[in-house]
């Protein structure tokens, strides 16, 4: 009776320590994603944190407006004064109309930003995921084939210890 001459234990806990080692290697990658991730969800927050301030600059510069035109409408008292504060107001209309556009394209652009941010931490969060799942799967694998191999070789060694039993009982005849 030979020996089976399929996968040596040797050989099974090299394929073992094969599948630990890429196991390890995809887990630092979903590591190093999830840095990547981490440090995407603080640029949001920072840009939140901007457009709120600009919101409250706007705010702000709004009260600074309807305060002076308040100042304004108390002094005019003639026509020139009131020609005058009509030319101002106009140019400044102007002005936050010009501001208007520009901090609606600014806050759209954030927003677009912002919406791209997270739809590429969505996307990143789903291939850390599938990295994850991969790699569980590959650890299962890993551990099936660790298993089987303990196994061929229990075989094997009950095979031989059946064979040295068969010897030293014929020995013994």
């Amino acid at each position: 009776m030979g020996i089976n001459k399929g996968i040596t234990l040797e050989e099974a806990l090299k394929m073992l320590e094969a599948a630990n080692s890429i196991i390890q290697s995809q887990q630092k990658e979903i590591s190093d994603q999830q840095l990547k991730i981490d440090a995407q969800a603080s640029v949001i927050v920072s840009k939140d944190s901007q457009l709120q301030k600009k919101d409250l600059e706007i705010k702000a510069k709004q009260k600074e407006i309807e305060l002076r035109e308040y100042e304004l409408d108390a002094l005019v008292r003639k026509q020139a004064d009131a020609d005058k504060y009509a030319a101002e107001q106009k140019a400044e209309a102007e002005r936050i109309t010009r501001q208007n556009k520009a901090d609606a394209q600014r806050y759209e652009q954030e927003r677009n930003a912002e919406a791209k941010a997270f739809t590429e931490m969505r996307e990143a969060e789903a291939e850390a995921q599938a990295a994850v799942k991969r790699a569980e799967a590959m650890k299962a694998e890993a551990d099936a084939k660790k298993y089987a191999a303990l196994a061929e070789a229990e075989g094997i060694a009950a095979i031989g210890r059946a064979e040295a039993e068969a010897r030293r009982v014929e020995n013994m005849i």
